[in-house]
C-alpha cells in the first residue's frame, strides 16, 4: 500500500511538473504564435530554447520587413520618399479639416547638366538638392522625388504667412545650389504651389502645374503661387 501510494504522488508530482513546466508554456506560446508576437522565456530549459529560437526568428524577419518596406517607399538614390508612398500620402490626407500646401519642384535646365558633365554628377546634384529640400522642409512635411528632376512637397501645420514661409525656404536653396562649389556645377528651381483649406484635393497637382510653368517662362529660378497667375 505504502509503494502504491508513493508511486501515486510521484505521478502526481511529475504530471504537476509536466503541466506547469511544458504544457502551460506551450499553450502561452501557441497563443503567441497565433497572435504574431513574441514567445515568453518561462517553463523548461526544451521549451525557453525553443521560444527563444523562435523570437531570435521573429527579430530577423522584423528587419527583413522594415528593410524592405523602406526599399519599397524611397527613392534609392536620394533617400526621399518615392512617387507610390507619396501617393498613398495624398490618399491619406484627404478630407484632413487642415489646409495643405503643395509644391511641384524642377531643377532648371537639369537636362543640361546630364550632357555636359555627365550622368553620374546629375545623379550627385539630385542628391544635393534632396538633401537641402530635407534641410529647408519639416518632419511634419512630406518631401518626395516623383521622377526625374522631379520633386514635390506637402506641407502641413503652417501659419497664415505661408507665402513667406515658402518663398524664404526657396530662396534659400537656391542660394545654396549657385554657391561655389568645387564638386558640382550650379544649378536653380524652378517651384509651383498651390493650396487647400481641408486636406488634399488631386486638383493641386494641376494648379501647381501651372504655376510652375509661370515661373518657368518668366525666367526659372523663382517661386509662384497658383492664386496669383489663376487670372
Amino acid at each position: 500500500v505504502v509503494y502504491i501510494s508513493l508511486l501515486f504522488l510521484f505521478c502526481v508530482i511529475v504530471y504537476i511538473l509536466l503541466v506547469v513546466l511544458v504544457l502551460v508554456p506551450l499553450n502561452k506560446n501557441l497563443m503567441a504564435i497565433q497572435k504574431g508576437t513574441k514567445m515568453q522565456l518561462n517553463g523548461a530549459f526544451e521549451v525557453q530554447y525553443i521560444a527563444s529560437a523562435y523570437n531570435a526568428l521573429c527579430d530577423k524577419n522584423a528587419v527583413t520587413a522594415s528593410v524592405l518596406k523602406h526599399k519599397a517607399e524611397h527613392d534609392p538614390l536620394t533617400g526621399l520618399i518615392n512617387r507610390n508612398a507619396f501617393d498613398q500620402i495624398k490618399t491619406a490626407l484627404m478630407g484632413e479639416q487642415e489646409p495643405i500646401s503643395y509644391l511641384i519642384i524642377d531643377i532648371d535646365l537639369f537636362k543640361k547638366i546630364n550632357d555636359n558633365y555627365g550622368h553620374p554628377i546629375g545623379d550627385e546634384v539630385l542628391k544635393k538638392v534632396s538633401r537641402l529640400l530635407s534641410e529647408q522642409f519639416r518632419q511634419t512635411d512630406y518631401v518626395a522625388r516623383i521622377g526625374g528632376d522631379e520633386f514635390a512637397v506637402i506641407m502641413t501645420k503652417f501659419g497664415d504667412n505661408a507665402d513667406e514661409i515658402i518663398k524664404r525656404k526657396i530662396g534659400n536653396l537656391n542660394l545654396a545650389l549657385q554657391a561655389k562649389d568645387e564638386n558640382l556645377p550650379p544649378v536653380t528651381l524652378s517651384v509651383g504651389v498651390s493650396y487647400s483649406e481641408k486636406g488634399y484635393i488631386p486638383v493641386l497637382v494641376e494648379k501647381a502645374d501651372r504655376a510652375l510653368y509661370s515661373v518657368k517662362r518668366n525666367g526659372r529660378c523663382n517661386c509662384a503661387f497658383y492664386e496669383e497667375i489663376k487670372k
